[in-house]
C-alpha cells in the first residue's frame, strides 16, 4: 500500500482533471480528513470567525486559510501553487466532420510535448453552460473512453520518426465518432437539456490513465498535471498536518491556486489578479482589530509567500541540456530555484531563511540553476513578489518530462515538499 500522503495525491489529481475541478479535489480532500471548512465565494466582513478554516473559489482559482487574530505582529505565510496544466482545449466551434468521420477541433493550451497526445484515450472535462428557466453551469468530467488523436501509420509517414513536425491546425483534431455524432448531442445528453441549451463551454481533453506508483520500490509517482498538482497538493497536505502542530500565534497560513500560469497569468483568477490580494484585505478589514493602513500594511510586508512550481530533474540522456555539475536529482528533496535575472525570486536573504529552516528540520534539498544558453520558465513567484511587495521565494519538486501528457516525480520528493509546507506553516522564519 502507498504511503497515505501518496494515495492522498492520487485521489487529488483524479478528482482534478481541470482547473473547474480544483474546488471538487480541495474538498475531497478535506472530507477524508475529516476536516470541517467554510466554503464560500468571498468572505464577509466582521463575520470571520477565530480558528475557522474559510476556503474560496473563482473560476478556477482557490484559496484557504485558517484564521486567528490579528495583531500588528501578524504574518501571512502563504503557500502559492498554480491549478492549471499544458493541454488541449476544444474549441468553440468544434465539429469538424471528414468523410465518414466526426472530430472535435482543438487548441493548444500553454507548452505540452505535443506527440506524446497523440493515441491516447481521452475523456471531456470541464464546465458547460446552458438555458433552462435562466442562464446555468455544470461542471463535468466523463469518465469513459471518448476520443483519440490517432497517428498516420509510418507506412505513409515514413518520417515520423526523424523530428516530423506536428501541424497544430491538420493533426490535432480529437476523433470522437464514426457515426456522424457531434460534441452537443454528447453534452445534450449528459444534461438532460436539447441541444439548442446548450450557450457555451470550457472543455478539454483529459487522458484516460489513471495516475501510477511505477519503479521497482514504486518509488515514483506517473501522471498527467504533476505539474502544478503535485505542488498544490503539497500545500493542501502541509496545511493539515500544520494544524496538530504547536504554532506560533502570530503565523496565518493562506493557500493559494490561481489559475492561467501556463499562459502567463493574466486573468481575473491569474498571478496578476487581485484575488489574492482581495482575501489578505478583507481578513485585515474583518479582523477588528482597529490597525491602522500603515500596520495593515506592515503586516503584509512582513509576510512571506512560497511560489512552488516543479523543477526539471537531471535527464542523463540529455544531459548536454543542463548546467555542468549542478545536476538536480529525483528522489533528492526539494529544490530552491535560482535566477539572476528574476524568473524565480531567490534573493539570497530568503534563501537564507526557508534554508535555515530546511537545515533545522531535516528536509532534503537542493538548489537549481538553469544553462547559460538553455533560459528558465517563470512562476507566479516575480508576480506576487511584485504585486504585494512580500518576500517571495521559488521552491519546486523535480520532474521528467515536464510538460508531457504523463510526467515522472518521486514518491520522496513530495512527502519532503510536505514537510516544507507543514513546517512554514508552523513558525515564522528567522
Amino acid at each position: 500500500m502507498p504511503h497515505p500522503e501518496i494515495a492522498s495525491l492520487l485521489d487529488f489529481i483524479n478528482a482534478t482533471p481541470t482547473p473547474h475541478h480544483i474546488k471538487d479535489g480541495v474538498l475531497q480532500f478535506f472530507n477524508q480528513q475529516s476536516q470541517q471548512v467554510v466554503s464560500s465565494s468571498e468572505l464577509v466582513a466582521g463575520k470571520i470567525a477565530h480558528d475557522e478554516i474559510y476556503f474560496l473559489t473563482k473560476n478556477g482559482a482557490a484559496a484557504f486559510f485558517r484564521y486567528k487574530d490579528i495583531s500588528e505582529k501578524t504574518r501571512f505565510h502563504i503557500w502559492g501553487a498554480h491549478s492549471d496544466s499544458p493541454t488541449l482545449k476544444i474549441k468553440s466551434n468544434s465539429n469538424l466532420e471528414k468523410n465518414n468521420l466526426n472530430f472535435l477541433k482543438t487548441e493548444v493550451y500553454g507548452g505540452p510535448i505535443l506527440s506524446t497526445w497523440l493515441d491516447r484515450t481521452f475523456s471531456l472535462a470541464g464546465k458547460v453552460y446552458y438555458k433552462e428557466a435562466k442562464v446555468l453551469e455544470k461542471t463535468i468530467h466523463w469518465k469513459i473512453p471518448l476520443l483519440t488523436i490517432p497517428n498516420a501509420a509510418i507506412h505513409i509517414n515514413r518520417d515520423v520518426n526523424k523530428g516530423f513536425k506536428i501541424d497544430r491546425e491538420k493533426h490535432l483534431p480529437a476523433l470522437l465518432s464514426s457515426e456522424g455524432k457531434k460534441l452537443e448531442e454528447l453534452l445534450a445528453r449528459e444534461l438532460k437539456v436539447s441541444e439548442e441549451a446548450i450557450l457555451a463551454y470550457d472543455l478539454q481533453l483529459v487522458p484516460l490513465e489513471p495516475p501510477h506508483l511505477i519503479g521497482y520500490d514504486r518509488e515514483m509517482i506517473h501522471s498527467p498535471r504533476l505539474d502544478n498538482l503535485l505542488m498544490c497538493h503539497a500545500g493542501l497536505a502541509g496545511f493539515q498536518e500544520s494544524l496538530s502542530l504547536t504554532r506560533r500565534d502570530e503565523v496565518i497560513p493562506v493557500v493559494v491556486f490561481f489559475n492561467h500560469e501556463e499562459i502567463g497569468s493574466n486573468s481575473a483568477e491569474g498571478a496578476f489578479s487581485v484575488f489574492l490580494e482581495n482575501i489578505l484585505t478583507q481578513m485585515l478589514e474583518g479582523s477588528g482589530s482597529g490597525l491602522s493602513e500603515t500596520e495593515k500594511n506592515k503586516i503584509i510586508s512582513n509576510s512571506f509567500f512560497i511560489s512552488a512550481d516543479v523543477a526539471h530533474a537531471f535527464h542523463p540522456q540529455y544531459s548536454d541540456l543542463y548546467e555542468e555539475g549542478n545536476n538536480i536529482l529525483l528522489g533528492k528533496g526539494v529544490v530552491i530555484k535560482h535566477s539572476s535575472n528574476r524568473n524565480y525570486v531567490s534573493d539570497s536573504q530568503n534563501v537564507a531563511y526557508v534554508k535555515n529552516l530546511l537545515l533545522e528540520k531535516e528536509i532534503s534539498f537542493q538548489e537549481a540553476n538553469s544553462h547559460g544558453e538553455i533560459p528558465c520558465g517563470k512562476t507566479i513567484g516575480p508576480i506576487v513578489n511584485t504585486r504585494l511587495g512580500v518576500s517571495t521565494l521559488d521552491v519546486g519538486s523535480p520532474l521528467l518530462a515536464m510538460h508531457s501528457l504523463k510526467e515522472l516525480g518521486s514518491v520522496t520528493d513530495h512527502l519532503e515538499m510536505i514537510k516544507l509546507a507543514r513546517e512554514f506553516f508552523a513558525a515564522p522564519l528567522e
